[in-house]
């Protein structure tokens, strides 16, 4: 996995048998979402393509809004494999998937510490959308820069672990919106 978050399962996220709501998945994915953009200021991009201070305000831009494009989920697909059973601590694996102009894939991974195993699946299609013209748009160049930049991390990554890239699933339609 690309990146990977920690969370905690509170008792009041739970129904009775003590089994964590189908909801805070959702949750779970959401903030890891939101911190594999944060960590796109990390990327180490080439001089020539632009500088660290550069992609960290293209970053806190996009992800703030404060340009008029910034990023959308356009769909999101979970598949709960076990329950979490309160106690827990769960980790949210992220790892990218499709990248295109204006849209890339993220695929995550769920994993109790409690029991080790696997407990949820998911796959988000986020949408570069301009709030001005309420339409899609391209990626900023910085941030289609820096998603390049991991893709190929990533890539490097798969060949030296022997680790397969996880295909999407077929019910995505990537290129539509």
């Amino acid at each position: 996995m690309d990146a990977a978050l920690l969370s905690r399962c509170h008792r009041r996220c739970c129904r009775q048998l003590a089994d964590v709501n189908n909801a805070r998945y959702i949750t779970w994915i959401e903030i890891a979402r939101i911190h594999w953009l944060r960590q796109l200021a990390t990327v180490q991009l080439p001089a020539e393509v632009g500088s660290a201070s550069a992609l960290s305000a293209a970053v806190t831009s996009f992800m703030c809004g404060h340009g008029s494009a910034g990023p959308i989920l356009k769909s999101n697909f979970m598949e709960y494999k076990m329950p979490v059973q309160y106690p827990d601590l769960v980790v949210v694996g992220s790892r990218l998937g499709l990248v295109a102009e204006d849209r890339f894939a993220l695929f995550h991974r769920l994993v109790s510490l409690k029991t080790g195993r696997l407990v949820g699946e998911a796959e988000g299609l986020i949408v570069c959308f301009d709030y001005d013209k309420q339409t899609k748009t391209k990626l900023p160049k910085l941030i289609r820069a820096a998603i390049d930049q991991r893709l190929k991390e990533q890539e490097l990554s798969d060949q030296t672990n022997g680790t397969p890239v996880k295909p999407p699933r077929k019910s995505v339609n990537f290129e539509s919106f």
